[in-house]
């Protein structure tokens, strides 16, 4: 007998082939590849039937409002004095940084093969061959719909090897192929541990500092929070990022990579600063609080006790185990600190933000906290992530701009350890199409907000 999961993965066949997304041999395979994954999420997300409609065919239909707004609690310290930039004396001390990101090796590329074709991603053994008059898939890779080959890794980390005057790489994702209808775990991780094998190989003892891609996992952009558990959950993926980067991450980094610093994303705990009783913060409790166990089962029902502290409105849940979290921090030399983001808890893809898209993993209030302590240990700060804040979702980049306007400083020289000031400066990989995005002071003309 037909299961609902096997009657909805159907359906969503055929509506790929109708609508000619893609060759009607990749519709299957896709939606074979994400079914489990975004039907759990699906379910999970706890939408009535107006926003179901709302969120498949428009506001005609009904209003949905899965991704409602949150804020972050930032620290009462105030912001110190932003000082005027002081230019580096002659001669002082450098820092080169090499900026990786987007290898996305195609362990199935064939030079001559066709570098024009049907499917999404060409250049490989599916793709066929050539017709007269039109090239094939070069030795090196191809601007077509193509990946690379190894050979162009190993002569692209072959010749930074020689520079010999890097300092530390950047290294923020993206290293599989875009062969998304066709992966495994096993794929995957064979990618991760191939390129990081690579990367020491030729770059010796150089410390690499990576960052969590979207293409890393499969499904791609399948990063469910820390709440979910079991062969849904991203342990399988984390636990190998760990052991692969050990070579160059301190523990302290490995434990947060691994494992979020705060239980089952921050508990869920919901502060609303209003003595109001307000509908939308009833909506927030009953639809986006969950247990740690059998989240799809056991939500949090009506009656429930909520506790006045002062001015704020605060439910607590139960504790819960420290779950799979992919972000970190390190101090890359005296005077500079990197954060590592896993923009993929931000990213407007990934399907599982449905069933709760406030701050997964507790990810930015730990951001918080580690600027607060870089600032009062004056620090700079360098922050890598794999999507551009200005691609995340709606509420996740406006408390990152909160968070980095309330922490950035003079932009200093880096490694002159006379400067005493803090500058949080993002680095991110570049979205497709590229673009550019400026953050700018909430109140124009004052440094200090």
């Amino acid at each position: 007998m037909e299961t609902n999961a096997e009657r909805v993965a159907g359906v969503a066949v055929v509506i790929c082939e109708r609508l000619r997304l893609v060759p009607d041999p990749i519709c299957s395979q896709v939606v074979e590849l994400f079914k489990h994954d975004v039907i759990t999420a699906w379910i999970g997300s706890v939408l009535r039937p107006d926003e179901a409609c709302g969120l498949l065919l428009g506001s005609t239909c009904g209003r949905w409002d899965i991704y409602s707004d949150w804020n972050i609690s930032l620290p009462a310290t105030p912001k110190p004095p932003v000082l005027p930039p002081k230019p580096p004396h002659p001669g002082a001390p450098q820092l080169r940084l090499l900026f990786l990101t987007d290898i996305h090796w195609d362990r199935e590329y064939i030079p001559g093969s066709s570098a024009q074709c049907k499917e999404p991603l060409c250049c490989r053994a599916g793709s066929g061959w050539p017709g007269r008059g039109r090239r094939g898939a070069g030795q090196w890779g191809d601007y077509s719909k193509c990946d690379l080959p190894l050979r162009t890794v190993h002569s692209l980390l072959k010749q930074l090897g020689g520079q010999g005057a890097l300092d530390a790489v950047y290294w923020t994702g993206d290293i599989p192929a875009h062969n998304i209808w066709h992966q495994s775990r096993d794929d995957q991780l064979t990618a991760l541990t191939t390129i990081t094998g690579l990367l020491r190989q030729y770059l010796g003892k150089l410390h690499v500092y990576p960052a969590v891609g979207n293409h890393e996992s499969t499904p791609v952009n399948s990063f469910p929070p820390p709440f979910i558990h079991g062969n849904q959950s991203s342990t399988w993926l984390y636990s190998a990022m760990s052991e692969a980067w050990a070579h160059w991450l301190p523990p302290s980094a490995l434990h947060t990579l691994r494992y979020s610093m705060y239980t089952a994303s921050t508990l869920y705990t919901l502060y609303m600063v209003s003595t109001i009783y307000t509908p939308s913060a009833l909506h927030t409790l009953r639809y986006s609080v969950y247990t740690c166990t059998s989240y799809t089962k056991h939500y949090i029902h009506w009656p429930i006790t909520i506790h006045y502290f002062g001015g704020d409105v605060k439910a607590v849940l139960p504790l819960c185990p420290p779950r799979m979290a992919g972000f970190y921090t390190v101090s890359v030399r005296q005077g500079l600190r990197l954060v590592s983001l896993n923009m993929n808890f931000c990213s407007r893809e990934n399907f599982w933000l449905l069933i709760n898209s406030t701050d997964p993993a507790g990810q930015l209030q730990w951001l918080v906290t580690v600027l607060q302590q870089a600032e009062s240990q004056r620090e700079k700060v360098h922050i890598i992530g794999h999507i551009p804040p200005g691609l995340c979702l709606r509420s996740w980049s406006w408390n990152y701009y909160r968070i980095v306007n309330r922490y950035t400083g003079p932009r200093l020289p880096l490694t002159d350890p006379s400067t005493t000031a803090h500058c949080p400066t993002p680095i991110h990989s570049t979205p497709h199409p590229p673009t550019h995005t400026m953050m700018v002071s909430a109140l124009i003309g004052k440094q200090n907000d």
